[in-house]
């Protein structure tokens, strides 16, 4: 099927680079910014369990998404870029015949999400950002020649499928 994705790799899944301090940077953006989510920590589980989940499967295809705009520091526009990638991701997920975890952008499809009082409005497609996951995802990127910045007027989206 297409699904607009602009590159991919399939590694294996001890390639990706796991980073505390990302795990942190995210905590941070949830207290910060009052981003509490089904997507964000603490809701995914601890650093630890995030990692141990992940490792549970063998590969991982990471892939980006690109989005033309015209400004690339107009945050709406970063928003639904994230929830494009994600119904990409997603669609990737529903042809998947096999187990796997997916991971995306921190979602945004509520106005206000639930957590941590409400079940999640859309559990059949959330899905839990790279970064709550402690996932560096540039680095991990760049480490298997994705690209990670084109120019002032490209989005790029990044998402990893855990596959068994």
């Amino acid at each position: 099927a297409e699904y607009g994705i602009c590159e991919y790799r399939i590694v294996q899944t001890s390639e990706i680079v796991f980073s505390k301090n990302v795990r942190l940077l995210a905590e941070q953006e949830v207290k910060e910014q009052g981003a509490s989510s089904w997507s964000m920590p603490p809701a995914v589980g601890s650093f630890e369990e995030c990692q141990k989940r992940c490792k549970n499967y063998h590969f991982a295809l990471l892939f980006s998404t690109i989005y033309p705009v015209d400004d690339i520091a107009n945050i709406e526009a970063w928003a639904k870029a994230g929830v494009e990638h994600n119904k990409i991701t997603l669609q990737m997920v529903k042809e998947l015949s096999e187990d796997c975890l997916p991971l995306g952008i921190r979602c945004r499809r509520c106005e206000k999400c639930g957590w941590p009082n409400e079940e999640c409005r859309h559990k059949e497609s959330l899905l839990a950002s790279t970064e709550s996951y402690g996932i560096h995802i540039m680095q991990t990127m760049e480490k298997h020649g994705i690209t990670g910045f084109y120019d002032s007027q490209t989005i790029v989206c990044f998402g990893i499928l855990f596959l068994k």
